[in-house]
């Protein structure tokens, strides 16, 4: 690892839909522990990174996707860290990634890792609608959409605003157990701490409580803002989130100074987006093609179930399935 004290040393590594911007807010909020302002920089995924600029075949392209995929400017992120007993950034797609439990492992070997997981079928169907929200899924139907996964794993039907095509890789996602095993392969048990969305979702005190011990801090008298973040929600229109992609593609973010580029984004671009967006409830699957897919996910339960000693498949309903 570098010697710099202000790198970070603590990583929630996913999954996404499963109380992770929560958990981020509500950590930062503690006075030992100091995360990115930009909660998910998304560096040590280099395998995505790989693979956008394959699709793409354009560096730009691959820039608005992963801003912080260069050394100086991840770095940059934790420039104000200095004095911060736990330094963390939270990129959900860590778990996702085949080698950024091995790049953070090397980048710092001494690392924590918080993962995440939630039952998988309410987990894909959550997924998918941020997906679409964030213009990276273009196919409103949930079946649909995993159906065509053998067609885009040949290359078809991408978006154009997809981060990597593989994120559409819907039945990839659930491979919780092999996810988490590349991490027990280079870490520590002592240094990993899984979640259980149910249980932050039902009881977060005591959850975050849980993680302050997991990190160290002080875990007697700090109480945070149990606010809910990241619910479901959608654009009231999709025109001005793809202006404000397509803008960021212009070299225009490129000529302005830092702060500036801070300014805006903080002072117009977060502005924007949040009068742009309105909460949404989705509708329940049907019960047969839910019953389907948790037959389809019950060995990924199983073998999550076993590699963590706790039995998920009684808590998420897979036992008589």
């Amino acid at each position: 690892m570098e010697s710099n004290k202000s790198l970070p040393n603590f990583f929630i590594v996913g999954e996404p839909r499963s109380g992770t911007t929560s958990l981020y807010h509500y950590l930062r909020q503690h006075p030992e522990i100091f995360m990115s302002e930009i909660k998910e920089p998304n560096y040590f995924c280099t395998d995505l990174h790989r693979e956008t600029l394959e699709f793409f075949k354009n560096e730009r392209e691959l820039l608005v996707r992963f801003p912080y995929h260069d050394y100086l400017r991840y770095i940059s992120l934790f420039q104000n860290a200095t004095g911060y007993k736990v330094i963390g950034e939270a990129s959900v797609i860590y778990l996702y990634s085949r080698v950024a439990a091995k790049n953070i492992y090397e980048f710092n070997p001494e690392s924590k890792i918080l993962a995440v997981f939630r039952e998988p079928v309410n987990f894909l169907y959550s997924l998918h609608h941020v997906f679409l929200r964030e213009l990276h899924e273009n196919i409103k139907d949930f079946k649909k959409a995993l159906e065509i996964e053998p067609f885009r794993k040949q290359g078809k039907y991408i978006p154009k605003y997809v981060l990597f095509p593989s994120m559409l890789y819907y039945s990839e996602w659930p491979k919780y157990a092999e996810q988490l095993s590349r991490y027990y392969k280079y870490f520590d048990e002592s240094q990993i701490k899984v979640v259980i969305f149910d249980d932050l979702k039902s009881n977060p005190e005591r959850v975050y409580h849980e993680i302050l011990q997991f990190l160290n801090v002080n875990n007697s008298n700090f109480r945070p803002n149990f606010e809910i973040h990241n619910p479901n929600s959608t654009y009231r229109t999709t025109l001005l989130r793809k202006v404000l992609f397509e803008v960021s593609k212009t070299r225009i973010r490129d000529i302005m100074p830092h702060k500036f580029r801070k300014f805006v984004w903080n002072e117009i671009i977060v502005p924007l987006n949040k009068l742009n967006t309105k909460p949404v409830s989705r509708k329940p699957l049907p019960e047969e093609f839910r019953l389907k897919l948790m037959k389809r996910f019950k060995p990924e339960v199983k073998k999550l179930s076993d590699l963590i000693g706790r039995d998920l498949e009684t808590q998420w309903g897979y036992e008589n399935v």
